[in-house]
């Protein structure tokens, strides 16, 4: 999964390299935020949080879960992700 083990680290990272380079935004779950990793590679940069209105709904393609009808295939995030 993207949001597990070293992942979130090394996205960050990257993010916090190229940070210098151009800007950009990353979509992520909150809880990776509050992270000591974050506060220290984003320590006196201009960070933007920007989330929506209501939580993002996520859908699996019909192809990946034929077996799902269409209101199972919508879904809610278990958490509340935010654009960084």
């Amino acid at each position: 999964p993207p949001y597990s083990g070293e992942h979130v680290d090394r996205l960050y990272r990257f993010a916090a390299e190229m940070a210098a380079q151009k800007p950009s935004f990353l979509l992520v779950p909150n809880y990776t935020i509050e992270t000591q990793l974050f506060d220290d590679l984003f320590e006196g940069k201009d960070v933007v949080f920007m989330g929506p209105e209501k939580r993002y709904v996520y859908r699996s393609p019909p192809e990946l879960r034929p077996q799902l009808r269409n209101k199972h295939r919508k879904y809610v995030a278990p958490y509340v992700t935010l654009w960084v």
